[in-house]
């Protein structure tokens, strides 16, 4: 094939070792999982970072005892102060 493509004669054609080549496939198979998970990994590390960057921490004060009755009362109608 490669004669007639290109016009050269191949004076010794070598044969394929198939094992060599069945572990160079498997050898890059591997290559091309391994960067794509390490690049999926990458990714979602930083989206959790920029997600983490956005959140904000508010203080909020602490509620004392009787603003929380005086509340309930407020909102349970019918009931007058005991």
């Amino acid at each position: 094939m490669l004669a007639e493509a290109f016009g050269t004669v191949l004076e010794n054609p070598q044969p394929i070792n198939r094992v060599m080549f069945g572990i160079s496939v498997l050898y890059l198979l591997w290559g091309t999982c391994w960067f794509s998970a390490s690049a999926v990994l990458a990714w979602d590390r930083l989206l959790q970072s920029r997600a983490a960057s956005r959140v904000e921490v508010v203080a909020v004060s602490k509620v004392s005892g009787d603003d929380l009755r005086a509340l309930r009362e407020s909102r349970m109608p019918g009931r007058g102060p005991q």
